[in-house]
Order: C-alpha cells, then structure tokens, then sequence
C-alpha cells in the first residue's frame, strides 16, 4: 500500500481543470492511500486508522466480487444511462429521473431521495415537494416511568411498537412525497421558477421507501448484530461493500447497511461541505463517473468549516473563502468509475462530480470500526462544545444512545460468536490473511469494549457484565491455542 502520484489521462486532465486548483488535485501529498488487493482493502477497513486519510481501491469492485451490472437494479441502471449525454446535452439529473417516473412507475412509486439544489449563495438546498393532507397520527403510548427500559433496540417493547406503526404503510404509495415522482415535480418548479439550475441537480440517498425482508448473506447469529440491515434493509442495491466482506463486516461496532444511499449527479454538481450526524466512517463504491472528494483534519479544522460552509457546494467559480477551505484540505482525491473507498465522515468533506457525458453515481454505508481511534472519535458525537462541538447538524441525543444501543448488541454478538469467518467473503482469502483477521480482531474488539466501557457512563451502565467477560475471553482463545501446541 503506499500514497501513488496521480496520473491523469488526457481525458482526465481536461476533465478536471477549471474545477479544484491543479495544484491541489495533483499534490502528492494529498493523494490517498492506495490499497491493490481485497484482502488489503478489508483489512484497512476494519483494522487501520484512517481519520485524516482515505483509501481507494483503483476498480476495487469487481476484485470483491461487486461488480457494477450485479450490484445495481434494472431499472436505475437504465434510467442512469437515459441521464448520460445524448449528443445534443451533457449529463442530466432531470432527464434520469423522468426516465425512472415515465419508464419505471412501480420503482419511482416505491424509492425515496432528496434532490437537492444550489441558491445564490452557492448553498445546497433541498427541493421540497408539496406536502400531502395528513392522515390522523397514531401515537405511541407512552412508556410508564418506572418501568423497565430494555437496553437493545430489538427487545425493548417500546421501539417496536414504534417500529410496528412506523412500518404501517400510507393510505397510497403514489401520493408519498418522498417517492421520486413528488420529487422530479419539486425540482422541475424549481429550474422552471428561476430558482435552480438544472445541471445543479443532486440526487441523495436514493434507497427504498420501506424495509423488505432479505436473505442474510452467511449464518448470523440469533438477534441482532452489528449489520443494521442483515435481515431487513431500505438498500435498492442488490449488494454492498459489507456483502463482500461477509462474516468480518460482523466485526465492526456498526455498519448500516439498512439505510445506505446512492447519489447520483452531472457535471458541477456534488454534495456540499459538512460532517456527518454521526462521527462515524463511510465506505463508497463509485460505480459510474469521476468525482473529487476532498476531508480535512478532525477536530477543530473541520468543526470550524461544518460552522462556515455548511453545504456549501465548491463548484466554479470558487470563492476565496471556498478556495482557503481547500488549501487547508488533507486529501484531494480524484475517484475513478469502479473505484471503492474509505474515509470519515466525521470529518469536513466535500464532493464534486467533473464527467462531461456521464452522470455520477456513488453508494455510500456508515460504519464505526472496532479500532480504538475510532471508537474514541464517535464518542465525541453530540459535543457541543470544545474542538467537536457542533450547532447544527449533529444527532440528537436520544438518537445517539440508541446508537449506542445497537453498538452493545453487535459487542453482545462477537462474544457469542467469537470466530470471524472469513469463508463467507466474496474473495478469496489466504488462511494466513484469515488467521491474522481472527487474531486481531478478536484483541482488538476486547480492548476497544473496555476504552467504551471506562470512557463513556452509557457504555459503563448498559454493556452486561457477561458481555465484559466474554470480550476479555476471546482474545485469549488464539494465545491458548498456541500454548497448547508449543507444549504437544
């Protein structure tokens, strides 16, 4: 793995220029890490530190066994490409989306995105859709005081009445304003009103409307675990990064794969600067286009930018303020179609999509990793003051306990299952790659349960002491095994 110095097609080159200084997109030092097997890439994944980096895997999807055309529906690869350049326009969000509404009314009725847009100022917004009448809301009982709260999500019988009425379905899918068809309508007024350009156009988090029940992809054990949606998922992709890695995405404190998104954008367009609601990481897959993503340093840096240029969009022409923001950038990256990646989210980063003929197309899954940095950096969501304190745009606080919540159930299924599988991945791993997976996973997973434990009251009040117990155990499973066979 090292940091390779980018080098630019011809194609390429004249992609890029009048978008990101040259200067920057180029600087060595601010190419990422570049990882060049699977096995590789999974282990960044779970076991390094990447919280001022990002690793790309150059063409990574199809060498985990994702390639473009398995993990895609029909009907949005269609649609993406009615959004390519026809020969008289360039890219259009506009043009993918009334393709899906005209071509695929059953799919526009039943996924959900955002559109979003650039004003005058140069801040993303969203194209809102006209709200529909309101049925009458069920509301959930409330939950007497001195009763019992059950620690995990899936057993507390509070949530699931919760779940239970959020799960009821509207009086009529077509009407949802949340489904595509609502949200072509929103953006057409926009552009028709003068208030949005077209190729400003950003489709978000395009996923399913509602859950559906999906096969897990290897065995899990019995309650839930740290893949949010290993068994019910909003995903409109057939596969995603995690199914890759099988079994050793389980080793992580969370990964969602339950609300994951893809965006979708032309030329100019991208999403805004911020950092995430949660300081969690993202892996992406860039399935079709070029885009530049750019993070900065946690911490102080990229609290000050998120208060700055929250959703500032950094499309020329470039602002002074935009172009200080970028100089001060740890990683300027070009991605390529086919590339995967990692980064935070918890820190500032931007992107912004340069092909001419072909719209972009990213999907991106949250997770919390097991190692200890990035334990200790989620652990400052929801800071309101000092070097990660945020006003705006960070998880409530009854959100991020439910957050934690989920986090002690996936520690709770990696002590009762203490053996990563790495057979269940859809590459090929050496049995050395899979004992040094086993070992390390297993010290690290206990160490990082006892800094969670000793550093937050929430952790130290809920994680069970049979889960504490377990963890210390497990990794002493692979030193006794080699004590035993010293001894023989």
């Amino acid at each position: 793995m090292a940091r390779e110095p980018l080098v630019l097609s011809d194609a390429e080159r004249r992609m890029v220029e009048g978008t990101w200084p040259m200067e920057l997109i180029t600087d060595d030092a601010r190419q990422p890490l570049a990882v060049s097997t699977a096995t590789d890439f999974a282990m960044r994944v779970l076991l390094s530190d990447h919280l001022e980096d990002v690793v790309v895997f150059r063409g990574g999807g199809d060498a985990l066994g994702l390639p473009t055309s398995a993990c895609l529906p029909g009907w949005l690869l269609e649609s993406i490409a009615a959004g390519d350049a026809d020969g008289s326009s360039g890219a259009s969000v506009l043009r993918f989306l009334r393709h899906a509404v005209d071509k695929h009314p059953e799919a526009a009725k039943t996924h959900k995105a955002t559109v979003e847009f650039m004003n005058a100022d140069g801040v993303q917004k969203e194209a809102k859709p006209k709200r529909r009448e309101r049925s009458p809301v069920r509301r959930r009982p409330r939950s007497d005081a001195s009763g019992s709260r059950s620690r995990s999500r899936s057993r507390s019988p509070e949530r699931r009445d919760a779940r239970a009425i959020s799960a009821s379905p509207p009086a009529t899918v077509e009407d949802d304003p949340k489904s595509l068809g609502p949200r072509l309508a929103a953006a057409e007024a926009k552009v028709a009103a003068g208030d949005a350009r077209a190729r400003d156009l950003y489709v978000c988090e395009l996923r399913r409307l509602r859950t559906y029940r999906r096969r897990p992809a290897f065995d899990l054990v019995k309650g839930p675990c740290a893949l949010l949606g290993a068994r019910r998922t909003k995903t409109c992709r057939h596969y995603q990064v995690a199914d890759a890695l099988g079994d050793l995405a389980r080793w992580t404190l969370s990964w969602d794969t339950q609300d994951d998104g893809v965006f979708i954008g032309g030329r100019g367009a991208g999403k805004g600067l911020h950092v995430d609601q949660v300081l969690w990481s993202n892996v992406g897959h860039n399935y079709f286009g070029h885009k530049l993503l750019a993070t900065w340093p946690p911490g102080a840096v990229s609290t000050e930018l998120h208060a700055s240029l929250l959703d500032s969009v950094l499309t020329p022409p470039l602002s002074e303020p935009q172009l200080a923001a970028l100089r001060a950038a740890s990683r300027v990256v070009l991605l390529r179609p086919g590339d995967v990646f990692l980064m935070s989210g918890g820190v500032a980063h931007a992107t912004l999509s340069v092909s001419d003929d072909a719209l972009n197309v990213t999907a991106y899954e949250s997770l919390v990793t097991l190692h200890p940095a990035h334990a200790r950096h989620f652990l400052r969501t929801g800071d309101t003051s000092g070097p990660y304190g945020t006003k705006r745009g960070a998880m409530p606080p009854d959100e991020v306990e439910e957050y934690k919540d989920l986090m002690i159930d996936a520690l709770e299924a990696v002590a009762l299952r203490p053996r990563p599988d790495a057979r269940t991945a859809r590459f090929d791993v050496e049995p050395a790659d899979a004992f040094a997976f086993s070992t390390v996973l297993r010290e690290v997973a206990a160490a990082t349960a006892k800094l969670l434990v000793e550093a937050d009251a929430y952790f130290d009040r809920h994680v069970p002491s049979a889960v504490r117990a377990g963890l210390r155990q497990i990794a002493e499973l692979d030193r006794d095994a080699a004590r035993r066979s010293g001894g023989a």
